[in-house]
């Protein structure tokens, strides 16, 4: 419902015709190339997230096996991080509709991040006898719990993400019309087109579940039959 309401609040919103192909990248452009190369972090994170099968806590573990799981989530945590910082460039644009879309991608980015966070907490405890250990049943129970929650709390942020890259593709429809005063402009030039779909096939060129449909939604977009900005 969030996503539904903000994509009304954006349909005004939504670039203007200009009567000269701008000779500077469009902001619509930039951004999405910007949010394309986060969802490269974003990948990278998830690898790392699920490169091992989280040790079983409790059980007699491999302290190589468990040191190596730890470090691959807490270098998640700086790749999530790096995803953040280049939406962050746009939080504070002139252009209201690439505002309103960075800010809501931002507050998805930053529960990524703080949930991976958690997870780093949560699994170093469960997997430190020393902390167990001193745990009565009901606080230890209550730790495990915790912990078998990361995967599926994981999931549906990454669902989350893929629904509000939905935003994103609303950035490149322009309100020019065509002879027939019907919409059928993109807002961004042939050559920056191409180059949106030059980067995707670089970032996912098989596809990652969620992160792969977040860019296909962009993609989908760019091969239709809309013409660039700087089509007749």
């Amino acid at each position: 419902m969030i996503w539904v309401m903000l994509s009304i609040a954006l349909a005004g919103l939504l670039p203007a015709y200009k009567n000269t192909v701008a000779s500077t990248p469009s902001p619509e452009y930039v951004f999405i190339k910007d949010f394309i190369e986060s969802l490269r972090y974003q990948k990278a994170a998830l690898t790392k997230q699920l490169r091992i099968t989280p040790p079983r806590p409790g059980k007699k573990q491999d302290a190589q096996n468990i040191s190596a799981f730890l470090k691959d989530i807490t270098l998640a945590s700086a790749d999530l991080k790096q995803a953040h910082e280049l939406i962050s460039r746009h939080r504070d644009s002139g252009n209201e509709a690439i505002k309103k879309i960075a800010n809501s991608l931002l507050s998805v980015y930053a529960k990524q991040i703080r949930h991976n966070e958690r997870s780093i907490k949560l699994y170093t405890q469960a997997y430190s006898p020393d902390v167990v250990n001193k745990l009565d049943d009901f606080s230890e129970g209550k730790l495990m719990e915790e912990v078998h929650k990361i995967p599926k709390e994981r999931e549906n942020l990454n669902k989350l993400l893929a629904d509000s890259s939905i935003l994103v593709t609303h950035l490149l429809y322009s309100n020019r019309p065509d002879q027939n005063g019907k919409l059928s402009y993109l807002s961004i030039s042939s050559k920056e087109r191409e180059s949106l779909l030059q980067q995707i096939r670089e970032v996912f060129p098989e596809g990652e579940a969620y992160l792969a449909a977040c860019a296909d939604q962009i993609r989908q977009v760019l091969e239709s039959r809309y013409k660039s900005a700087d089509e007749n």
